[in-house]
């Protein structure tokens, strides 16, 4: 939860709540509802927001990218809108640091910022988890919020995606199966592959991050039909 992490596409983690509720089907197996349990017992489902000073002290330590609520949503509903805001005053005020947030829940990110109580600092990377094609609709919502750089996290990658895939005003594509202690949902290379020639098409970076399986982060290997491809957007 800190300064060194095993998630290969960034260099921190920044922890400033833990807990949140699934919304769809790529939650199912979400890593944070085990840890909760091995990590004495908290409930999963309670948002707890931590104290900001201490994430401060924190973050002296980090590296230049800081993935931030890997145990949470930083748009969930339980988090108010003064408290976000303060994260991404945190953020603005630390420049020589890219923020990457990661939400499902992009419609709640798009409300804040159309109304006017939030705007995306330039050194935050916005990004949206897609794991199936029914959840397409949240790369359109994505591409109308103001931000340097915009992402989406395929991951865990649950169906095929079929092309053409529109990533117009999306800067990066991170693509990775589910890695999952007991019994993770299988992705096909033939997939990943698909939105990897889109990426390739459209210009956009790309991240292959593992093809899943039983295990934690890299499970099942993180080479796409023999190549590592480990691409980052520019900033």
């Amino acid at each position: 939860m800190g300064k060194i992490t095993n998630i290969a596409w960034t260099d921190s983690t920044l922890n400033l709540a833990w807990g949140c509720t699934k919304v769809s089907a790529g939650c199912e197996k979400c890593y944070m509802f085990r840890l909760s349990r091995q990590m004495g017992g908290r409930d999963p489902s309670k948002v707890v927001i931590f104290d900001l000073d201490n994430a401060k002290a924190r973050l002296k330590g980090m590296g230049e990218k800081v993935f931030v609520n890997s145990m949470s949503d930083t748009f969930h509903e339980a988090i108010p809108v003064e408290v976000i805001r303060s994260w991404l005053q945190l953020f603005a005020e630390d420049p020589r640091r890219q923020f990457q947030i990661l939400t499902k829940r992009i419609n709640r990110a798009y409300a804040l910022v159309k109304s006017g109580e939030l705007r995306i600092p330039p050194n935050v990377w916005l990004g949206t988890s897609i794991e199936d094609p029914a959840h397409l609709f949240r790369a359109d919502t994505l591409r109308k919020i103001p931000a340097k750089i915009r992402f989406i996290s395929f991951e865990p990658l649950l169906k095929e995606i079929p092309p053409p895939i529109n990533l117009e005003g999306i800067s990066w594509v991170i693509v990775g199966g589910e890695s999952d202690y007991k019994d993770p949902r299988p992705m096909s290379p033939y997939w990943a592959f698909l939105i990897r020639k889109e990426a390739e098409r459209q210009k956009v970076a790309f991240f292959f991050k593992q093809h899943g399986g039983i295990g934690g982060d890299g499970a099942g290997g993180d080479q796409l039909l023999g190549q590592a491809i480990k691409e980052f957007p520019k900033y």
